[in-house]
């Protein structure tokens, strides 16, 4: 009889003991298959950002004369986004935006841009020649609102247009300041006043040919960012004034909203517009 009680509780023991080591044995496994999930996770992540193209900054300039053409791209593998500005002497600038690819050695893109108020699009290529780009020129036709080539293969880049790697004069922030980038304490970012400020004459004449000022406005209305043509850094002007003769001030500079914008310094009129 005590040998039978003997044999049942070293049976019983043994099969507790048993259980204990499976459950051990199965919380490894379940640990051992969760560490290699996340090491392939962290794997496929790491394949992944390192198979991400990185992006490269450029700009080129072209003179001929008193007229220039400033070229800024920013690539991300083959594609190619960017600002093209054409500066002409007396007469009116063209300002706008690309968005295109490279195909081999040249690039191919639209450009948006404004001038006389309207907008227009126009195909437009550059063949890559070590430093510089050289732009093609050929026979073009209207489709979609759009100015493209009637034949890519017979564009003619023949020197006419080069354009020259030059330095884009990054500021501390990285803002590209050779095409017009400025850091905004407003927008906490790089921005491009031509194109998102209230554009403010020299004397109040449309016509001046002395640089104009921008400003840009806080949500709420209650500061102003003033970019002076030949500052290294944009001026922040805070509101002040009574209902209905609110203005922005900072110094010797004080902005009203009157007829547009007026913007004084030192009490005299120095640059307005709308």
């Amino acid at each position: 009889m005590k040998y039978n009680l003997f044999v049942l509780i070293a049976t019983l023991f043994c099969l507790a003991a048993c259980k204990n080591n499976s459950s051990q044995n199965q919380e490894s496994a379940r640990e051992a298959q969760t560490g290699t999930e996340a090491q392939t996770s962290s794997d496929s992540q790491t394949q992944t950002d390192a198979s991400q193209p990185a992006a490269s900054d450029a700009c080129y300039r072209s003179l001929s004369g008193k007229d220039s053409v400033l070229l800024h791209i920013e690539r991300t593998g083959n594609t190619i986004k960017g600002d093209l500005i054409y500066t002409f002497f007396e007469k009116d600038n063209n300002t706008g935006t690309l968005e295109g690819e490279m195909s081999g050695d040249t690039l191919f893109a639209d450009y948006t841009f404004r001038s006389e108020g309207q907008q227009s699009v126009r195909e437009v290529a550059f063949l890559q020649k070590g430093d510089e780009l050289v732009e093609g020129f050929g026979p073009v036709k209207e489709t979609g609102n759009k100015m493209v080539f009637e034949n890519r293969g017979a564009l003619q880049f023949t020197n006419k247009l080069t354009y020259r790697k030059v330095d884009c004069n990054p500021d501390a922030h990285g803002c590209a300041a050779a095409v017009g980038y400025y850091w905004s304490s407003l927008k906490n970012s790089c921005v491009r006043p031509l194109e998102t400020g209230v554009r403010l004459n020299a004397g109040a004449e449309a016509s001046s040919k002395a640089k104009p000022a921008f400003v840009l406005f806080s949500e709420d209305k209650k500061q102003a960012e003033l970019f002076l043509p030949g500052a290294k850094a944009a001026l922040l002007l805070q509101q002040k004034g009574e209902e209905g003769k609110k203005h922005w001030e900072n110094g010797d500079w004080k902005l009203y909203a009157w007829k547009g914008y007026v913007l004084k310094q030192n009490d005299k009129l120095a640059y307005a517009g709308q």
